[in-house]
């Protein structure tokens, strides 16, 4: 699993600064173009000629990536470096989280996946703020969501959400807003609403549902602001709820996502809460941080404060 371990005080990383630290890079090896592991590359190089000790590791499952990510302390890293997109870090969070709080390494993130929606929010777009936030030591303890599955990041969601996730999924060729702008159009075709009973704090919805979205950040999609008043290191949930509503107006309402401007619509039912429970009349799948995470029924609840980031 690991591919190399490599030691040197050449040059620091930004003027004045020098990285003393050990460093776990975790990429997925079987996804991205040759350009994103170019700079996976270039991301090692200069941290190792910035001062740092750096071990690379390429797994090739999802299982793998979970157990490199929860022996990192084990070996005596320091910070847990993940680079991919949203469902690269997913795993490697999941892999983490089962080491104890106290004892786990710091998480950076160099996002070069399709979809990069959480390492937007923190305001991180490619190797110099990954450099800048590694070489600054800056460090944000922010929520995660938390299921009987897994926890994740960002926004997941079930029922209409859910299967473009899973048509975007199946389509390799596109990225970022392409492919999932082309799921949405082509789930729009073939989507039944599902019969769901939704319980968040202080409120319950029973009847008919498009799709039932939990935020813990703002954003999913390559930019879709589905929950926009979300924030990271709150302590809640952001829950976006889109009742029965037309496939045209559907359609209509859909480019009003990217600036979450959505929260207006009539269908549209927004609340801020700790935990939401999700019931279906049939199993509907449950999709997080753009990568299948269970069926409902499920639970999800707030994890305050549970994951350390440099960003």
């Amino acid at each position: 699993m690991s591919e190399r371990i490599a030691e040197t005080t050449i040059r620091p990383v930004r003027s004045g600064y020098t990285l003393r630290v050990r460093v776990l890079v975790i990429r997925n090896a079987r996804s991205g173009t040759s350009r994103r592991r170019s700079q996976v590359d270039k991301l090692v190089t200069r941290l190792e000629s910035g001062g740092a000790t750096v071990e690379l590791a390429s797994p090739t499952s999802p299982a793998d990536a979970r157990a490199a990510a929860a022996q990192a302390r084990r070996a005596q890293h320091d910070v847990l470096l993940a680079a991919g997109g949203d469902g690269t870090l997913s795993v490697v969070v999941n892999g983490l989280v089962q080491t104890p709080k106290a004892e786990r390494p710091a998480l950076a993130i160099l996002p070069v996946g399709r979809g990069n929606d959480f390492a937007a929010e923190l305001g991180l777009n490619g190797i110099e703020q990954t450099l800048d936030a590694l070489a600054r030591d800056e460090r944000r303890f922010v929520d995660l969501a938390k299921t009987e599955a897994g926890v994740f990041l960002g926004v997941g969601g079930t029922g209409f959400d859910a299967q473009a996730a899973r048509r975007a999924q199946n389509t390799p060729l596109l990225s970022g807003r392409l492919v999932y702008g082309y799921a949405v159009l082509r789930t729009l075709l073939d989507f039944r609403h599902l019969e769901a009973r939704v319980r968040y704090d202080g409120g319950v919805y029973e009847g008919p549902v498009t799709f039932a979205a939990v935020g813990n950040g703002r954003r999913y999609g390559g930019g879709m602001h589905i929950t926009p008043e979300a924030k990271l290191e709150d302590g809640l949930l952001d829950l976006c709820l889109v009742r029965d509503i037309s496939r045209a107006g559907l359609l209509f309402m859909f480019p009003t996502v990217f600036s979450g401007s959505h929260l207006g619509h009539w269908s549209v039912e927004y609340r801020k809460t700790k935990f939401v429970e999700i019931e279906t009349e049939e199993p509907a799948e449950f999709f997080a941080d753009g990568e299948f995470l269970q069926e409902t029924p499920l639970r999800i609840d707030v994890l305050p404060g549970e994951l350390e980031v440099i960003a």
